[in-house]
């Protein structure tokens, strides 16, 4: 009798569902972190005793570093491997976002920059929005730091921005950037389309072109930041499952309705 009691024991301690739940860390950029994050809930739903992590913003060196290190299972970056980067890691591009300049609601009238008023604002040589044709008050312009993806792309993308002097309140992550727009009146910044949604801020044109992704996932606009997913040359069977996924039907679907394009 003692022996069964004890195997009976045994079979329920083995069979414990929550013994059997299997977590996946996903650490690293502020860009896309909001999209993985809508990505992993639906994941979650489709994958019982499955536990994805999506924790706040380490930047893409932080989450490659931290992927070397073993403290996660994928990487989440908003540019591709560095030379130095590349030993031993693979990156798979799942998407892109519009780098968007966005403001505090309270600059109405206001729904196009050029080029040359963008500079002009960051400089310090635009210092009122009533010079571009919004209320009579101070702009208060915000920016990312050297090295942040989104900066990356319009240093490499905008003529001229990658020489300013800025006189921005620099800020350095993703979701601190979009929070700043949220809460301080007449003020504007960069960030990426994805980790604005649903922030009460508003997107402008540029030269105008607009940010928005269609439905068909097209967008008529230069400037994008990519998403990637990086892992080792031996991922595990549930972050295989969980690229997979990204990529599928239903993760384009996911992408989409979360302000990005998926990758063809």
């Amino acid at each position: 009798m003692n022996r069964i009691f004890t195997l009976l024991l045994l079979v329920c301690f083995w069979t414990n569902p929550v013994l059997a739940q299997e977590t996946l860390m996903v650490a690293g950029t502020g860009e896309n972190q909001e999209v993985v994050r809508a990505l992993a809930k639906k994941f979650e739903e489709l994958h019982s005793g499955v536990t994805v992590e999506v924790p706040d913003s380490i930047g893409s060196g932080g989450g490659i570093k931290a992927l070397l290190k073993g403290k996660t299972d994928l990487a989440r970056t908003g540019r591709p491997l560095k030379d130095s980067e590349k030993s031993g890691l693979v990156e798979v591009k799942f998407g892109q976002t519009p780098v968007v300049f966005a403001t505090h609601p309270t600059v109405t009238t206001v729904d196009n920059l050029t080029t040359a008023q963008i500079l002009d604002i960051f400089s310090g040589k635009i210092n009122n929005w009533k010079e571009v044709g919004g209320p009579d008050n101070k702009i208060y312009p915000t920016s990312r730091e050297v090295g942040d993806s989104a900066r990356i792309v319009l240093e490499a993308l905008m003529p001229g921005f990658k020489d300013l002097q800025f006189v921005s309140k620099e800020f350095f992550t993703s979701a601190e950037a979009v929070q700043a727009l949220a809460d301080h009146e007449f003020t504007i910044g960069y960030v990426s389309m994805a980790s604005s949604r649903g922030k009460k801020v508003t997107v402008l044109k540029v030269d105008g072109k607009s940010p928005v992704v269609g439905v068909d996932g097209r967008v008529d606009y230069p400037y994008l930041v990519p998403f990637y997913l990086v892992h080792n040359e031996k991922p595990s069977v549930l972050a295989t499952q969980f690229i997979d996924f990204v990529l599928s039907s239903e993760g384009r679907a996911i992408l989409l309705a979360n302000g990005a394009v998926p990758v063809n």
